[in-house]
């Protein structure tokens, strides 16, 4: 009899990138002390003592994008979300829309969420402690625990509910809209955490 030949295929991948020190580290403190200078008010995804400049129609980056040290940051977060779209296979480009900050106290909570009425979604770290700050994603397929109802720790590719990333001050996630993120229930231990986040869109032809 012959010997059998196997192949595995993992299918429908969902992509997120990560990049490591996106802002230098006078950037991101000019921009919290802007963010400090700001009005922000409660939202319904923040839990404790936190606030946000999301429900207020502000354009945080254009703000930021006034500062000395963030000339062209936009223009380089753009062309980032743009780079995301050339490894999805996409040759569309994108523009990036409304922008927020959170700012989280200690004992605070984020909301597992995604970003209605958005194509790509982003999250820019200024203020955040990268021995305890993580980023949560859920899978999209409810079907995943059948195969591994109490994983063990680490990563298990094919069984994963949830994906960890680590956050550094400067660093930037992005991934889809629709892909479901939060902190995932875990309180927050960083005094004044802040974060500035943005959504992109398919860019007007």
């Amino acid at each position: 009899m012959e010997k059998s030949v196997k192949v595995n295929f993992s299918l429908f991948p969902t992509l997120v990138a990560y990049h490591n020190g996106v802002l230098a580290y006078e950037q991101s403190v000019d921009i919290f002390k802007l963010c400090k200078t700001k009005h922000a008010a409660e939202h319904a995804l923040l839990i404790g003592d936190a606030s946000s400049t999301h429900d207020l129609k502000s354009d945080v980056l254009s703000e930021v994008e006034q500062l000395p040290s963030c000339k062209g940051l936009v223009l380089r977060l753009t062309k980032l979300c743009n780079e995301y779209m050339r490894d999805y296979g996409n040759p569309v480009d994108v523009e990036i829309g409304n922008s927020w900050f959170n700012f989280q106290q200690v004992g605070s909570r984020l909301t597992n969420h995604v970003h209605a009425n958005s194509f790509l979604s982003a999250a820019l770290y200024i203020n955040v402690n990268p021995k305890v700050d993580k980023l949560v994603f859920e899978t999209p397929n409810p079907h995943t625990a059948v195969f591994n109802p109490h994983p063990p720790e680490g990563r298990a590719p094919f069984s994963d509910e949830l994906f960890y990333v680590g956050t550094n001050p400067g660093s930037l996630v992005i991934f889809p809209s629709w892909l479901k993120h939060g902190s995932n229930g875990a309180v927050n231990q960083t005094e004044d955490r802040l974060v500035v986040s943005f959504n992109a869109h398919i860019k007007a032809r």
